[in-house]
């Protein structure tokens, strides 16, 4: 490989990278800390669990849609602009309002374009990785530490200031990184005149990824139910909102390093070892917090995010990359997204909302567990069917 370009390949790892962290620094300063400021704001536990689920159910509609169109016109950088900067803009009407349905409202529309940055963007990563070489991990781990370090500071700022700073903090991340989307890999330009449609229902009647999505559903779900109802948890156990950021600064910084192994891990136990041990780890963190632990042994044991939302995050986009056709790759995250980012925190979200008003945040930690355990049943069938797979081609 001539430095030329090795220099080629070191710049656009650098942008990936900026861009992830810019927007996930975004993301962490805001949705970490949003069920507080709603709870603040005098909505109640099922109003809190409709509000936060609006966002995943308006996204499994409109992530398929978002792919669809990229893989069909080639136009991911041009979406990823459009809606960066429409779900920036959006978030500044929060602070005026002060309902629970113009909350409900203003949720679902930021869903709507937010809701296509990350399959576009896993997939533009994941193609880089595979035309230069590299692992995937080594460019979402920014994502990690740019969440991480934003909750920190968003959770010490809405301390001192007013709580709207976490919309201000979200505006601005993602409002620099769609300017960010100027200098990165450009999208395939080739008229795919394959009919997507067909093409994903093909992948679909893949027995393997269509349990993978249910798998993902389970999983995916209760992960970002957790952001949802995490501050609500810490703070019930004597924790602040200054320890909340604190809390996701270790937890989501934890996921950097095992990020960064993540590749060396696939490749000594394989792709489905490494995802079902990250479930498996999910589960025992759920059920340890639903013993009601003290703040010490929370803050003690937050590096069991990188073994569970670390290393799955790494293996889960890499299997819908071996599963999908390059003609709709973007579709195939889309549905990935979908399923655990939408229909999951959905699902997740309305039951721990429920189970938390009537029963108690602790409760809600069980209902989490419960479903994380699934998830582990179900990736161990794909892992069975795999390996039959490749007997018989053997």
């Amino acid at each position: 490989m001539t430095e030329l370009v090795l220099d080629g390949r070191r710049n656009i790892y650098i942008r990936l990278s900026g861009f992830y962290y810019i927007y996930f620094f975004g993301v962490g300063a805001l949705y970490p800390l949003l069920s507080v400021y709603f709870k603040d704001k005098g909505l109640t536990g099922s109003q809190l669990g409709l509000v936060m689920s609006i966002g995943p159910i308006v996204s499994i509609i409109t992530q398929p849609i978002w792919g669809m169109l990229c893989d069909r016109y080639g136009i991911q950088k041009k979406v990823l602009m459009v809606t960066l900067l429409s779900a920036g803009a959006i978030s500044l009407i929060f602070p005026i309002m002060n309902s629970f349905w113009l909350f409900f409202i203003l949720t679902g529309i930021l869903n709507i374009f937010q809701s296509a940055v990350v399959p576009i963007t896993d997939n533009i990563s994941m193609n880089f990785v595979q035309k230069y070489g590299g692992q995937y991990g080594d460019i979402r781990l920014w994502g990690s530490l740019g969440f991480a370090i934003a909750v920190w500071v968003a959770g010490i700022l809405s301390d001192h200031l007013q709580a709207d700073i976490i919309f201000y903090l979200y505006a601005i991340s993602l409002f620099i990184a769609s300017f960010l989307t100027r200098r990165m890999p450009n999208e395939h330009t080739t008229s795919f005149s394959v009919n997507v449609f067909k093409g994903i229902k093909n992948l679909l009647k893949v027995p393997s990824f269509s349990l993978f999505l249910l798998g993902t559903f389970l999983l995916f779900g209760t992960m970002n139910a957790n952001n949802t109802y995490f501050g609500i948890f810490y703070q019930s156990i004597g924790g602040t909102k200054t320890g909340i950021g604190l809390a996701f600064l270790l937890a989501a910084g934890s996921e950097v390093p095992f990020m960064r192994w993540s590749g060396k891990l696939i490749n000594k136990f394989g792709l489905l070892p490494v995802m079902i041990f990250a479930a498996f780890v999910t589960v025992a963190r759920w059920f340890f917090y639903s013993l009601r632990p003290s703040v010490p042994w929370v803050i003690a044991t937050t590096f069991v995010q990188g073994l569970s939302i670390g290393l799955f995050l790494a293996t889960a986009v890499q299997f819908v990359k071996q599963k999908a056709d390059e003609e709709v790759q973007v579709s195939a995250m889309s549905l990935y997204g979908s399923f655990g980012l939408g229909l999951g925190s959905f699902v997740s979200s309305m039951i721990g909302g429920w189970i938390y008003e009537q029963f108690g945040i602790l409760n809600t930690y069980v209902y989490m567990a419960f479903a994380s355990f699934l998830s582990v049943i179900v990736f161990l069938l794909i892992w069975g069917i795999e390996k039959k797979k490749k007997s018989i081609r053997e």
